[in-house]
């Protein structure tokens, strides 16, 4: 198994079982991919999860980061072999992040991008209850370290996966 798909199916099999996705007893994970701006973000997606909804929420700004995304995505959906079946639901604007929070179609945030943002993406989404699949690094300088770590103790209280 690659990489990313052990990641995900841990990350998944550690979700439906530990902590509570919604306030309802569906156990579906459903993902929001926040700025995709690392081909990180569409490995999620190479393959088809049972658990997981085949609808993925997009939240980014306008340009080539989402669209390219937006193309591996379609590339996976129309390869010969081992197509996938995802519907992605795109947001594009200035107030991206705001809109997820706000609506919060899914219960799982998948950042990976540019990493200037990256902490307080992480921080504000678990403080919003969210489960976070981030991938490295998770915070850059040593003055945002103690954000990252608020981050981790938020998330226990909450019983959110980071």
């Amino acid at each position: 198994m690659k990489k990313s798909m052990l990641w995900l199916s841990i990350f998944c099999m550690l979700a439906t079982n530990s902590c509570k996705m919604n306030e309802t007893t569906d156990q579906t994970i459903r993902i929001m991919t926040l700025d995709p701006g690392h081909f990180h973000a569409a490995l999620v997606q190479k393959k088809m999860y049972e658990q997981v909804s085949p609808e993925v929420h997009v939240f980014a700004p306008e340009g080539d980061d989402v669209k390219l995304h937006l193309k591996r995505i379609e590339g996976f959906n129309t390869r010969a072999e081992d197509a996938t079946s995802w519907k992605e639901t795109v947001y594009t604007g200035e107030d991206f992040f705001e809109k997820m929070i706000q609506e919060k179609p899914g219960n799982v945030v998948m950042i990976s991008g540019n990493n200037q943002k990256k902490t307080e993406y992480i921080l504000a989404s678990v403080q919003n209850g969210l489960n976070v699949l981030a991938d490295k690094p998770m915070v850059i300088t040593p003055e945002e370290f103690p954000m990252l770590l608020d981050a981790f103790q938020e998330a226990e209280q909450k019983g959110v996966l980071l």
